[in-house]
């Protein structure tokens, strides 16, 4: 069956019920069972019965059938994209929907641009993102519930939001890399979170730098995204 029979189910059963019933009817008067003058009532009331019995059950059926195909399929799991993000120095401002932090020092180092320029934070060890993409001379944080130098809690949104103005403040060209923003989410208040990424962004936007953001899209409820989303932070991913 194709996908326009089926919304066409009533409509064409209620008509096989109707010719049915003018048959019935003309068959009756054949055979006697109806007098001449009763055959116009006995037409109209045979087609009006079946062309209701045999169409009301079909246009239920059309109704549900229709239903199910505008409801999406319960359980499938969300689109993760596959590829990893691209960015332009010339953005200022790009939330990246992905699961990997790894795309966005991909992005990054793909551009050429000076590491000097870079203040980042990672989840893994500053040593093996330096090593991997080639920013030895990048200043990256580790963002960890483990204690020691240069790690910063994931709670800690205070001293991230110090490090991100201070970088950025610095002058045109700089750049600024949070990755996993739902590990701050586990660990700090969300509205703090919105903060930060609000001050990240504005002070990109003030002294022409950049500020990307990667974020696991299975790790936000739609109350989360609506905070995060209020106000002056739009979360546009590219």
């Amino acid at each position: 069956m194709t996908g326009e029979a089926p919304l066409a189910l009533g409509r064409n059963s209620a008509a096989s019920g109707v010719v049915l019933g003018l048959v019935l009817a003309l068959v009756l008067w054949l055979l006697g069972f109806v007098t001449p003058g009763l055959l116009l009532p006995y037409l109209i009331l045979f087609a009006v019965l079946l062309g209701i019995l045999f169409g009301l059950p079909a246009m239920l059926l059309e109704r549900r059938i229709r239903h199910r195909s505008r409801s999406p399929t319960p359980g499938a799991p969300p689109v993760v994209p596959t590829r990893p993000p691209s960015w332009s120095p010339q953005q200022i401002f790009a939330v990246y929907e992905t699961a990997k932090e790894s795309d966005v020092w991909k992005a990054f180092s793909e551009q050429k641009v000076d590491p000097r320029l870079l203040l980042g934070f990672t989840r893994d060890t500053p040593g093996a993102v330096k090593a991997s993409y080639g920013l030895t001379d990048a200043t990256l944080y580790r963002v960890s519930r483990l204690e020691g130098e240069g790690v910063i809690a994931p709670s800690d949104a205070d001293r991230l939001g110090f490090l991100l103005e201070q970088h950025l403040g610095q002058g045109p060209g700089r750049v600024a890399i949070l990755p996993g923003v739902e590990t701050l989410l586990e660990s700090g208040n969300l509205r703090s979170v919105r903060r930060l990424l609000e001050l990240g962004r504005e002070k990109a936007m003030e002294h022409q730098g950049a500020f990307l953001v990667s974020l696991d899209p299975n790790s936000l409820s739609a109350e989360q995204k609506a905070v995060l989303e209020r106000d002056a932070v739009r979360l546009v991913y590219t």
